[in-house]
This record gives C-alpha cells, sequence and structure tokens, in this order.
C-alpha cells in the first residue's frame, strides 16, 4: 500500500469515527429531572438555600432533541447537546480561581474529577450540567448551585 493511500485511509476512518461519536453522543439525557436541591459555596461549606434565594428547587426539567422543557433561565426552543470529561477547574465554567479551589469544590458537591459534563447550547444561553453519578447532576446559576436527580 503506498503512502498516500495509507494516508487516505487514515483520514477516511479518523473522520468515521468522529461522525459516529457527535451521532452517538450528542444526544440528550433522557427522562425528568427534577432539582432536589440548591446551594452556595461559603469556604469549606456548602451552604443550603431555599425559597426565594433558589427559585428553581422543586421544577422538572427535561431534554429534548429539539429544546429544553423547565423554568426559564433552562427552557429553550432549540437545542444541540456536546458531552466531555471535564477537569474540576472547568466545573462551574471556570468559577474556581485555582487547581486546589477547584478540588475543593469538586469535593463540597460530590463532583468526581474529572467529571461527564454535558454543555447544552441554547437559544438563550450556554448551560453547563456536571455529572455526579448517571442519576444526579449540578449546573450553577448566579452563584447558585442546583442538584437534578432523575426521576
Amino acid at each position: 500500500m503506498s503512502y498516500r493511500t495509507s494516508v487516505g485511509l487514515t483520514l477516511l476512518v479518523a473522520s468515521l469515527l468522529c461522525a459516529w461519536n457527535a451521532q452517538a453522543t450528542d444526544k440528550p439525557p433522557g427522562g425528568v429531572w427534577r432539582i432536589v436541591s440548591a446551594g452556595e459555596l461559603e469556604g469549606e461549606k456548602f451552604k443550603p438555600l431555599s425559597g426565594r434565594e433558589a427559585p428553581l428547587l422543586g421544577q422538572a426539567v427535561s431534554f429534548h432533541e429539539d429544546g429544553v422543557v423547565g423554568p426559564p433561565p433552562l427552557a429553550c426552543r432549540t437545542a444541540s447537546y456536546g458531552y466531555e470529561q471535564m477537569s474540576a477547574l472547568g466545573f462551574f465554567q471556570g468559577y474556581a480561581g485555582n487547581e486546589a479551589e477547584a478540588k475543593r469544590i469538586a469535593a463540597t458537591t460530590e463532583l468526581p474529577d474529572p467529571a461527564d459534563s454535558l454543555t447544552v447550547t441554547c437559544d438563550n444561553g450556554v448551560f453547563d450540567f456536571h455529572m455526579i453519578d448517571k442519576n444526579r447532576m449540578v449546573i450553577m446559576l448566579d452563584v447558585v448551585v442546583y442538584t437534578l436527580k432523575k426521576e
């Protein structure tokens, strides 16, 4: 096999794998996700919030091929989904100022480091959901960390 043929086959296989990977992973998470807790990061502690401090608490969110059903600002009419492994420094769109703080935040919110993260790109914003496990994920909105649990 010539060098040119070898390179061509390699590029073909690589592009097919990329296309397969995008189709296989860029689907919304199934089911209904309930916002079950809310809190604020305070030093080494996680301060629970309720009422006016956590307006999304108790709300349901569901992700669909064509959009997200849920409370504002999470609801949107058009959505695309992307999954990636994210290190603690990337959690909550880089909220932590340094690696030590990022590790502390990961431990406080029960996130593994790295964690599977879902980026939802909507017509009204971009939202990162970080997976604690297959049935729980967290998102930070306006410095409030919300935990969603799959029903």
